[in-house]
């Protein structure tokens, strides 16, 4: 597992994390730490948006409903890896009808 960030343009929460499609909870939060620990603001040598990419990444493939529909919008090729692609939002997600309107305002207002 590399420790050096993520890719600028990097949109996929797999490689963001590095970790394979099916690596289980225990590999996510130890993927997790390790970048977390790397890019976390406070250090001196750490990358706020990079540190907010896994965060973000984090939440979304540890939640099992967002990560099955993350896994879908994959699927269907409506997310990629590719820098082209938006990064999965709540709304993306409502967009696509995978998300409820009360599931998204649910979302923001935990933020």
């Amino acid at each position: 597992m590399e420790t050096s960030g993520t890719p600028e343009g990097t949109r996929d929460l797999y490689q963001c994390l590095g970790v394979p499609r099916d690596a289980s909870l225990t590999e996510l939060r130890a993927a997790f730490r390790e970048r977390a620990r790397a890019l976390h603001p406070d250090r001196q040598a750490g990358d706020a948006g990079a540190f907010a990419r896994v965060e973000h990444a984090y939440r979304v493939l540890t939640h099992p409903e967002k990560r099955r529909l993350y896994d879908l919008l994959l699927d269907a090729g409506i997310v990629s890896s590719t820098s082209e692609s938006e990064p999965v939002t709540p709304s993306a997600l409502r967009d696509a009808g995978s998300l409820s309107d009360a599931s998204v305002e649910a979302e923001a207002a935990a933020k």
